[in-house]
């Protein structure tokens, strides 16, 4: 008996340091018992909910529950080896709560059966909001890129491009696209080329930023190009990528 509450206190202590919820769901009887940290997250105390699986899915968002049902389905029939989902719970202050909840068959009658299942809760709400920003961010970057008349290229440390924003207009590659996971040096021309190769090497050598004018064949003629090569930075202090802005400069020169 004492070894059994100190393993159930070497548990709470472990979940407690995880930010964890726990569950128990008796299957056959349906009842699902929490620990304090799963109410908490909702708002709630210990013993202000009670211990039913219908109740769980009431707070379930309306368009996840499907979802979920479906996943906690195929684990019980043993199709998958864990149960895994991502859903929004309904918080007594009535705002939505993002979970992440894991759980596992531990126990089956001989038929193979489900008779008992333990899982976690953990407050992902955090992490949501971020992505959600980013993709924020990320959408009102393309409506910019798409508003711009400039070519907008990303290329990596290896001279690979890993993004092209290509607006209407005569440009001077090539090749016809896509460009992504091709070298510059395969879809560009030798005036192109080298202007590139002289301004990642500047940037790499003193970090600053490199604006260049040339001349290179499109459209069927000579056309002007003003070249603007920016690095991307990580942590470090070497670049880990190259952002390259290229605008039309023809009828400006003339």
């Amino acid at each position: 008996q004492d070894a059994l509450l100190e393993s159930e206190r070497r548990l709470e202590l472990a979940l407690a340091g995880a930010d964890l919820g726990l569950w128990d769901w008796d299957i056959a009887a349906g009842t699902l018992s929490c620990n304090a940290r799963w109410a908490q997250m909702l708002g709630f105390g210990i013993g202000e909910l009670e211990p039913l699986l219908a109740n769980w899915e009431k707070r379930v968002h309306p368009d996840d529950l499907p979802r979920v049902q479906q996943a906690r389905q195929a684990h019980l029939r043993g199709e998958t080896e864990r149960y895994e989902s991502e859903y929004r719970m309904l918080h007594q202050e009535e705002y939505w709560v993002w979970i992440l909840d894991r759980g596992k068959v531990v126990a089956r009658n001989a038929k193979g059966k489900p008779l008992r299942a333990l899982g976690t809760h953990l407050d992902i709400s955090p992490r949501k909001r971020s992505e959600e920003a980013l993709r924020e961010r990320e959408a009102k970057l393309t409506i910019l890129l798409a508003s711009m008349p400039d070519l907008v290229l990303m290329v990596d440390t290896s001279g690979n491009l890993t993004q092209c924003d290509l607006p209407a207009g005569d440009w001077f590659f090539t090749v016809p696209p896509p460009f992504e996971g091709r070298s510059y040096s395969q879809v560009a021309p030798p005036p192109v080329v080298q202007a590139l190769d002289e301004a990642l090497a500047g940037i790499i050598g003193d970090g600053q930023p490199r604006v260049c004018e040339l001349s290179a064949p499109a459209g069927g003629e000579e056309r002007r190009f003003q070249m603007t090569v920016n690095q991307l930075a990580d942590s470090s202090r070497f670049p880990s990528g190259f952002l390259v802005v290229v605008r039309d400069v023809t009828e400006q020169r003339r």
